[in-house]
């Protein structure tokens, strides 16, 4: 990835929405179960030996995991409603997760006070304790922000792309199908006319297509088999990786064993499978 798509991959927004309490349910205990296996394995602070040492860590954890769904499930919607915010940009998540980071630490400091038979608000070590807990959760709060940012990216991104096949149904030739680019992360339109073809790569496509005087090419999440389902004639399958805009066949070469394609615009020809020879003819046939 270049610095410039680094740079436009961390500096966008996006819309901030709430995920549902299941989801956020599943990430704190995702959370909760790392933090419990590597204080355990740490062991990172001390407390009186007169209590057991694994339920100790163990409502530490606990304290965690409900300060962390409590303030995704409710403080971050709370915070947004009330000032308006409506998109988060990379900083947002990260400054979010700093502050997560902070009430633990001050609530840790509580806790651990009280165990300890200490103040529980003691002022000789807060400001200690904030400071070091600050320190010691900053990296995880980056990476849990990197994280949640990411996966907000990726929701956004998906909702944006239109389902194909409620969008092919009945679908106008020459109006433009709109689809969000893996490429480039953004919405993009392309008239079926202008389509030379579109080959499969597992769950993507790659559409080619003519665009002015040059021919570009979009990576789209699809498959190809809803393409093929859903747009008609011309467009023809003619290979398990390939559907063919069969306007755009300027010459066909080879026989009833092996055709090649070759199309307009570019010097790419495009393999004829034998399951799809006698379609081609037909199509060839027709015209």
């Amino acid at each position: 990835m270049t610095q410039e798509s680094l740079k436009k991959l961390f500096t966008a927004s996006i819309e901030y929405e709430n995920d549902e309490y299941a989801k956020t349910l599943k990430d704190t205990g995702f959370i909760t179960a790392i933090i419990y296996f590597v204080f355990i394995s740490l062991e990172p602070f001390g407390f009186s030996s007169d209590y057991n040492k694994f339920l100790v860590l163990l409502l530490f954890c606990g304290m965690y995991g409900v300060i962390y769904f409590l303030n995704v499930a409710l403080f971050f919607p709370a915070f947004n409603a009330y000032f308006r915010i409506k998109r988060w940009y990379f900083y947002s998540f990260v400054l979010s997760y700093c502050w997560v980071v902070l009430v633990i630490a001050f609530s840790h400091h509580v806790l651990q006070n009280f165990l300890n038979e200490l103040p529980l608000i003691h002022t000789g070590n807060l400001i200690e304790n904030l400071k070091n807990a600050f320190l010691f959760g900053l990296i995880p709060s980056a990476g849990l922000g990197c994280w949640k940012y990411i996966e907000f990216l990726q929701k956004e991104a998906n909702k944006k792309t239109t389902n194909l096949s409620d969008l092919l149904k009945n679908f106008p030739y020459q109006q433009s199908i709109e689809q969000v680019s893996r490429s480039s992360n953004k919405l993009i339109a392309i008239k079926p006319d202008d389509i030379l073809y579109i080959k499969s790569d597992d769950n993507y496509v790659t559409v080619y297509y003519k665009s002015g005087n040059s021919i570009s090419k979009e990576l789209i999440r699809n498959t190809l088999k809803s393409y093929s389902e859903h747009l008609v004639f011309p467009f023809l399958r003619v290979h398990r990786s390939y559907l063919v805009n069969f306007n755009k066949v300027k010459k066909i070469d080879g026989n009833m064993q092996g055709l090649q394609l070759f199309l307009e615009h570019t010097d790419t020809t495009i393999p004829v499978s034998k399951t799809y020879v006698h379609q081609v003819i037909e199509a060839l046939n027709s015209q």
